[in-house]
C-alpha cells in the first residue's frame, strides 16, 4: 500500500505487472483484464432532482457507430464505441479519467459509461415503436382503400362487359 496517495496495488506475481489498482482516496479501482462482480447503479428516484426526460434519443442512437478493434496494449479483440465520437453526439456519457495501468498513467483518457447509453436505447426503441404503429395504420387505412378500389374496378369491368354485350345485341 502506497501510504501517501492511499492506493493499494496488486501485482502478478509471475511477471511483477501490475493488475490491479485501488485509489482509495477517490474509490476508482482500476484493473487490466476482467472484472465480475455484481453491480448496481442508484437509481431510486429519492435520491434524484431534476429530472428531465431524454429528447431525440433515436436520432443520437442512429449517429452512433459501433465498432470492433484490438486494444494496443494487448491486442485483444474488444466490441464498442469510439469515445470521441460518442462525444459529439451524446457528451454527458464520456467522461475524462487517467487510467494509471495504461500506457501513460498521467495522461487523461476519454471513457464512455455505457451502462447511461442504455437510457438512450430505451426511448429510441419507444420512439420507433411511435413511428410503426402510425406505418401499421396508414398499410391499413392503404388496405381498405384497395379493397375499394379493387370493387370499384370489377364493377366497372362487369359494367364493360355488359355494355359491350348490349352492343352487339
Amino acid at each position: 500500500m502506497d501510504g501517501s496517495a492511499r492506493l493499494i496495488n496488486v501485482y502478478d506475481p509471475s511477471g511483477g505487472t501490475e493488475r490491479v489498482r485501488f485509489n482509495l482516496a477517490n474509490g476508482q479501482i482500476d484493473a487490466d483484464g476482467d472484472v465480475v462482480g455484481y453491480s448496481t447503479l442508484i437509481s431510486d428516484i429519492r435520491l434524484k432532482n431534476n429530472i428531465q426526460p431524454l429528447n431525440d434519443s433515436l436520432e443520437k442512437v442512429l449517429k452512433l457507430r459501433g465498432v470492433s478493434y484490438n486494444r494496443k496494449k494487448n491486442g485483444e479483440l474488444h466490441i464498442g464505441f469510439i469515445a470521441q465520437e460518442v462525444e459529439k453526439i451524446i457528451p454527458e456519457v464520456v467522461v475524462e479519467k487517467k487510467l494509471p495501468l495504461e500506457a501513460d498513467p498521467s495522461i487523461l483518457y476519454k471513457t464512455i459509461h455505457y451502462q447511461e447509453i442504455i437510457p438512450y436505447l430505451t426511448e429510441a426503441i419507444k420512439e420507433q415503436q411511435k413511428i410503426i404503429d402510425v406505418q401499421k395504420k396508414e398499410i391499413e387505412d392503404l388496405k381498405e382503400k384497395i379493397k375499394i378500389i379493387s370493387k370499384k374496378l370489377n364493377i366497372w369491368k362487369w359494367e364493360q362487359k355488359l355494355s359491350i354485350y348490349y352492343f352487339l345485341l
